[in-house]
């Protein structure tokens, strides 16, 4: 007759005897070490990842079954970073454009965060900024009244639009850039 017993290890052993017979001890399983976490989900804001092992030794007659061959766990669990976004530049509230009309100037502008930036994320710029305003050319004026070509509006960029609009009730002249009242 057969007897399993365990030996000093735990491991379930055959003890023989005189007697024969038909009975197989039961074999418990037995698994490998785990293998390393897999590359994670991830690079932020929590992934997961998985480590795996394989069965060494199958259960057999009743012995005990094997544990768990895959596990999952989190990873990366730190915040992800969060960039500033700002909205486009508009002009200050009462501010006026650096030229009355035409010929082109700059008010002065500023944006609000829409996004604030977190966890190391990228910085907002400055808020304040300049923006062009009155970008149209100037009306050049000529003898007898105004030719609407464009002309070279740095020679008008200082022309006040009251003293401009003053200056069509009377015959004009241009000398050398220069604004003659006749």
């Amino acid at each position: 007759r057969q007897m399993c017993i365990r030996d000093r290890y735990q491991r379930r052993v055959r003890v023989s005897s005189t007697e024969a017979c038909n009975v197989q001890c039961p074999v418990d399983c037995e698994v490998t070490p785990w293998s390393d976490w897999s590359t994670c989900s991830k690079s932020c804001g929590t992934g997961n990842h998985f480590r795996q092992r394989a069965i060494a030794v199958n259960v057999a007659a009743g012995g005990a079954s094997c544990p768990p061959l895959g596990e999952f766990g989190d990873c990366n669990v730190h915040e992800c970073p969060v960039d500033c976004e700002l909205s486009e530049l508009a002009p200050k509230v009462n501010a006026s454009c650096s030229v009355a009309a035409c010929g082109g100037g700059v008010v002065e502008a500023v944006r609000e965060v829409v996004v604030a930036p977190s966890a190391g994320g990228t910085p907002c710029e400055p808020l304040e900024g300049e923006i062009a305003c009155n970008t149209d050319p100037c009306p050049a004026i000529v003898d007898g009244g105004i030719d609407w070509r464009i002309r070279s509006t740095r020679q008008f960029s200082d022309f006040c639009w009251d003293e401009f609009q003053l200056a069509l009730s009377f015959h004009l002249i241009i000398d050398k850039n220069r604004l003659l009242l006749l």
